[in-house]
């Protein structure tokens, strides 16, 4: 039996010899160091080119903040205030046009100018830009904390006065705050709900031509005409079809020529008018 442990060894003993095993492994070992260096090199690649790209992101910012800033603004739309007003309300001379936003400028603008409903901006690129100013006109007046405010029919607050002729009287749940040019905010939300809701029953059409309305009880709303008309709506349900009667028994109350009238819809199966009533409005 031949012995075959000496096969792949050198005839003449000089050197190491290498088996088929060894030269798969050094061809692995070759393959792997191939790809690791292909990889780290797209690696590299990759790093860059997302270097290039940020550093080219930071100069094309760079450019625009330089070149896009406003200085010139003008103003169109305003009545209530000068156009030098709104510009120190707005105060975007020398921002960044694509950061400008008109939220950001009406809110500087609504704690100056209250009468101020909304605004638009129109950049004109690189440098240009236009308020246009919509404002808004006081409709109710209302009492807090011994202060008579005027709000628009956003119950935005217009200001603190002393006089407020022509418009309608709100008697209103306590508020939590009342700042000029923002809106009140009442105690809870489920008040603030209910007073929206009457007010646009009330005034979406104004069937009655109410000089006042007194929304503190739900549940015992009532409403002056001039100064001739009370009306007692009882409860906030049914409201649209207590406005329609209240409507036609104004109407009767005409006709009939008195000089006050009390008018009853609270119960609109029963309701009915005191016609020259002699009691307290």
């Amino acid at each position: 039996m031949r012995d075959n442990r000496g096969k792949n060894r050198p005839q003449n003993g000089r050197g190491p010899s290498f088996s088929v095993q060894d030269e798969i492994r050094r061809d692995r070992r070759m393959r792997r160091t191939s790809h690791v260096r292909r990889a780290r090199s797209a690696t590299q690649t990759v790093l860059t080119a997302v270097l290039c790209l940020a550093i080219c992101a930071l100069l094309i910012i760079a450019v625009v903040c330089i070149v896009t800033r406003a200085a010139s603004v003008t103003v169109s739309g305003n009545g209530r205030y000068s156009a030098a007003e709104i510009l120190e309300a707005a105060d975007v001379d020398g921002d960044i046009l694509p950061l400008l936003r008109e939220q950001t400028v009406y809110k500087r603008v609504a704690a100056a100018c209250p009468y101020v409903e909304s605004i638009e901006l129109v950049k004109v690129y690189p440098s240009s830009v236009e308020i246009i100013v919509h404002e808004t006109e006081p409709v109710y007046v209302t009492i807090t904390h011994g202060r008579q405010l005027t709000l628009d029919r956003e119950l935005r607050v217009m200001d603190f006065t002393e006089t407020a002729d022509g418009l309608i009287r709100l008697v209103l749940p306590e508020f939590k705050n009342a700042v000029e040019g923002s809106r009140v905010v009442f105690t809870d939300a489920e008040s603030e709900s209910f007073v929206v809701q009457m007010l646009d029953a009330f005034f979406t059409e104004d069937l009655l031509g109410l000089t006042s309305l007194d929304l503190t009880d739900r549940y015992a709303l009532t409403a002056t005409v001039g100064d001739g008309v009370k009306i007692l709506f009882g409860d906030y349900r049914n409201i649209d079809v207590k406005l329609s009667l209240a409507k036609k028994i104004m109407a009767d109350a005409e006709a009939a020529y008195s000089a006050r009238t009390l008018i009853d819809v609270s119960e609109p199966s029963r309701a009915s008018a005191q016609y020259d009533y002699n009691g307290e409005f």
